[in-house]
């Protein structure tokens, strides 16, 4: 597997760096720079793409940091509400891509 990250490191955010570099890869992983994925990572994303009809795999925001302050956890609080119930209804009712 050939991972990008070094060569023109901000180029990978921006359309520039999807233009550029998007066609020479099978997949493009986005991720916030405030994220420090775990090493398996890409190991347990990558499995859905064997099903043809996907184009798109999201991932839930897990915070680390909730407990540092109160503003960390009202952040993390939030997504926990939008990946749980909001989310899980929206795909109840078929609204989700």
């Amino acid at each position: 597997m050939e991972v990008h990250s070094q060569q023109e490191p901000r180029a990978v955010i921006t359309i520039h760096g999807y233009d550029s570099f998007g066609n020479s890869y099978d997949i493009v992983a986005q991720i916030d720079t405030d994220f420090v994925p775990k090493p398996s990572f890409l190991l347990k994303t990558l499995g859905y793409f064997k099903n043809p009809q996907v184009a798109f795999v999201g991932t839930p925001q897990i915070y680390s940091n909730d407990s540092s302050s109160f503003i960390a956890r009202g952040a993390a609080e939030q997504t926990y509400t939008f990946y749980g119930p909001i989310l899980r209804g929206l795909y109840g009712m078929d609204m989700t891509y």
